[in-house]
């Protein structure tokens, strides 16, 4: 009887060890996540911080080389002729590894440990974008689509743009057309409902309102859009074709807003079109710019 009672007394011991231990990790474990995403929250606007005060950043490579590193380095395979023939060809020629000894060497490096350090991700700015003003010559239901628009827009280029923008629950069509507005020209074109868009209309917007960006009212089709957390002769170009892979948009994206007087800024900064103005909403403020 007794026996049985220690039996079951250290079952339950162990069980409770177990569950104590198992949550115990699991609370470390979501504690370590936390950190981990609260340190690249911070290094972020790190990042973010320097970009405003005109500060370069530079990638970091994974991997150091320098001329000490020799010193260090694993030494060559060592090449052991296994036959009379082999010895003779390594002593009147050009030293040739046995087939036995290439093996191991293959399957070293096969082996070898693979350097999975993650890369320094490269910082964005707003100024990768290719922001440009323009004109709604045309605009139209998209055959397909209840909610989208069709539009043709100059943007400075020889003929007109195709866009599709999804604002018919938000803009009648007669206020979009004969319309300034501000066009992203750079994303990489996309086919919706069939129609192949080259661009997208920027936008204020909230839960219940969204609103194109109007930008000044001198401005002229194809007009660039600039930063003005940047010095004049710091503006880089924009990409060509934002790199979906890259992600660029999707990183600048959080940080273009509305702000107080209702203008468009980036890390707190205004856009303008340069000498002309701001690019404003008609009346959303402290809203997302998308």
């Amino acid at each position: 009887m007794t026996r049985k009672v220690l039996t079951d007394l250290r079952t339950k011991v162990t069980s409770m060890r177990d569950e104590l231990i198992a949550k115990e990790t699991a609370r470390l474990k979501e504690e370590n996540e936390a950190l981990a995403s609260e340190c690249e929250h911070y290094r972020q606007q790190l990042i973010k911080a320097e970009i405003s005060n005109g500060k370069p950043q530079y990638s970091v490579p994974s991997v150091r080389c320098s001329a000490g590193d020799s010193a260090t380095a694993p030494p060559a395979p060592k090449v052991v002729p296994t036959t009379k023939a082999e010895t003779q060809q390594s002593s009147d020629g050009p030293q040739v590894q046995p087939k036995r000894e290439k093996e191991k060497s293959a399957k070293k490096v096969k082996d070898a440990p693979k350097n999975d350090a993650p890369k320094a991700e490269e910082p964005v700015c707003v100024s990768q974008l290719d922001l440009r003003v323009g004109l709604i010559t045309n605009v139209e239901r998209h055959p397909d689509a209840d909610a989208l628009y069709l539009e043709q827009i100059d943007v400075g280029e020889a003929k007109p743009r195709t866009v599709i923008s999804g604002l018919v629950k938000f803009v009648p069509i007669e206020a979009m057309r004969d319309r300034m507005v501000v066009v992203m020209c750079n994303l990489k074109p996309a086919k919706m409902r069939g129609v192949l868009s080259e661009g997208m209309v920027m936008c204020a917007s909230t839960p219940d309102k969204v609103e194109p960006i109007r930008p000044p009212k001198n401005a002229v089709p194809g007009d660039r859009v600039t930063w003005t957390g940047r010095p004049e002769a710091d503006y880089p170009n924009p990409e060509g074709v934002l790199n979906p892979k890259k992600k660029i948009w999707e990183r600048i994206a959080p940080d273009l807003k509305l702000n107080g007087n209702g203008e468009t800024v980036w890390m707190s900064k205004q856009l303008e079109v340069r000498g002309k103005g701001y690019l404003v909403a008609d009346s959303l403020k402290d809203a997302q710019v998308r």
